[in-house]
């Protein structure tokens, strides 16, 4: 099957987004850690931590789905327009 045109470009663009949304997960889990190491140990927390969490939060949930649409990751294109199989007949115990 070939490929559309232009699906190389979605590819690299989602690829390079999800890098974005990835290395957002990463600080927020880096920053979330500091802030409670400073906040028990040293009780000082780190100033703004919160907010800035939320702003990494916001970029990692708009850049990272765009990944699995386009790349072979568990949620490939076509995945809404198929209906899920049908088996009430297991449930209700008619042949």
């Amino acid at each position: 099957m070939a490929n559309p045109p232009g699906l190389k470009k979605k590819r690299s663009l989602s690829t390079y987004l999800s890098y974005v949304g990835n290395f957002a997960l990463a600080a927020m889990m880096l920053l979330t850690t500091a802030d409670v190491i400073g906040r028990y140990f040293f009780n000082a927390p780190v100033l703004g931590a919160y907010e800035i969490t939320e702003y990494l939060m916001l970029i990692m949930v708009f850049f990272i789905p765009g990944f699995g649409p386009v790349g072979k990751g568990p949620h490939q294109r076509g995945y809404r327009f198929q209906p899920p199989a049908c088996r009430t007949s297991t449930f209700s115990g008619a042949r």
